[in-house]
């Protein structure tokens, strides 16, 4: 027979209620999924998330000031409790931090070899290509590219260019009133003209800190969804409990929008449809996380693996996520007979009793109750935010 294993609930890494690494990504795509969703609302009192988010990009129906990603992940982190980030505007989303968006860059040298094309800037690189994506990409992209956000420092060229340096008449673009004989230098004196390679005008140095929390650590309940709420599990419980009640506005303006054309209204309902997909993403997360605490000790936590209640060995399987993840799973059936064929247990029947009861005692942990609950209501939210209120 085969053993029903039904504890599918969250990675056991760090404690439940502190949303860290890809999880804590999945549930960004899932907050910046309703915040776009939001957007079939003309009136900005209409919207309730991240409503002081003032950002560089234009609505999907024509708003003003909006927020990308990368904008909208600086707004909602919880710099009280994560720390401030002193470098900002040099953390990197996939190809584009908010310098590498807002500055123009030029090859270097200046006659490489082999030629190098100049890249005009100003631009959000594949940030300001999501809509291009299907809501599972999308999902899985900003999951993924959250979790390996990286700071690379700029260091840019602030002297003052002759006149006959290929980069002089941007430079006079950025200092307007600038004056040839002028020695004024330095940042905070003159708008610099950086390079893409590194040189005499531009370096990029990795300056992460593993230990850094950028994306996936606490969130700002204030600026994200507007409610006073202390630090801690209970608030975070508290947000996800209340995070389908939003959706389901969206889902419901969308539903009930007149005036959208169809194109608009395909934009819209795509990040509704991206936000459910996070919600699977969250969740088969969670479920990676215990599925791997079965048979591999967690690093932190006070947890056993089954190996700790079940004498035999375990024996593990691929398991394919229908949202492209992976991991190994515990084969129940091929874990008992394995048992039975090394001679442990009399017969199969002693072997599945064994297993049961082991089985029992470890699901009975609590790290193993607490992440099953959290798991459980991650599964709740997931179906209350895909239906309509």
């Amino acid at each position: 027979m085969r053993v029903a294993l039904s504890i599918l609930a969250g990675a056991l890494l760090v404690p439940s209620g502190a949303c860290f690494g890809a999880r804590g990504a999945a549930e960004r795509a899932s907050y910046f999924s309703t915040y776009m969703g939001e957007e079939v609302f003309e009136n900005a009192g209409d919207r309730k998330i991240a409503t002081g988010c003032f950002g560089t990009r234009t609505g999907i129906r024509g708003q003003a000031n909006r927020c990308n990603l990368i904008e909208f992940l600086n707004y909602i982190r919880d710099e009280v409790t994560d720390g401030n980030l002193a470098l900002k505007d040099d953390v990197a989303i996939g190809d584009r931090s908010v310098n590498q968006a807002k500055y123009q860059y030029f090859p270097n040298p200046w006659n490489p070899n082999p030629p190098t094309q100049i890249w005009t800037g100003r631009d959000w690189g594949q940030m300001g290509q999501l809509e291009g994506m299907t809501p599972v990409d999308r999902a899985k992209w900003i999951t993924d590219m959250v979790d390996q956000a990286n700071i690379k420092k700029m260091n840019v060229m602030f002297d003052i260019p002759s006149d006959r340096h290929p980069s002089y008449a941007e430079f006079v673009r950025r200092n307007p009133g600038w004056t040839v004989g002028s020695t004024r230098k330095g940042e905070g004196n003159v708008n610099g003209v950086p390079q893409m390679r590194p040189g005499n005008n531009i370096a990029w140095q990795n300056v992460q800190n593993r230990d850094t929390i950028l994306y996936t650590g606490n969130v700002n309940y204030q600026r994200l969804e507007g409610i006073a709420r202390p630090a801690g599990k209970p608030s975070w419980e508290a947000m996800v409990a209340a995070w389908p009640g939003y959706q389901q506005r969206v889902n419901n303006a969308i539903n009930s929008a007149t005036g959208l054309d169809q194109a608009t209204k395909d934009r819209l309902t795509g990040w509704k449809d991206t936000c459910i997909k996070s919600y699977d993403i969250v969740v088969e997360l969670r479920k990676m996380g215990l599925d791997e605490a079965v048979h591999t000790q967690p690093r932190t936590g006070n947890h056993q693996t089954f190996s700790q209640y079940w004498a035999g060995d375990i024996i593990t399987t691929t398991y394919n996520s229908p949202t492209g993840y992976s991991w190994r799973i515990m084969d129940s059936v091929a874990t008992i007979q394995a048992a039975v064929d090394s001679g442990r247990f009399a017969n199969r029947e002693a072997a599945e009793k064994a297993f049961f009861t082991a089985w029992g005692q470890y699901t009975a942990q609590d790290s193993v109750i607490d992440h099953q609950d959290v798991f459980q209501k991650w599964r709740n939210s997931a179906a209350a935010a895909a239906s309509c209120s």
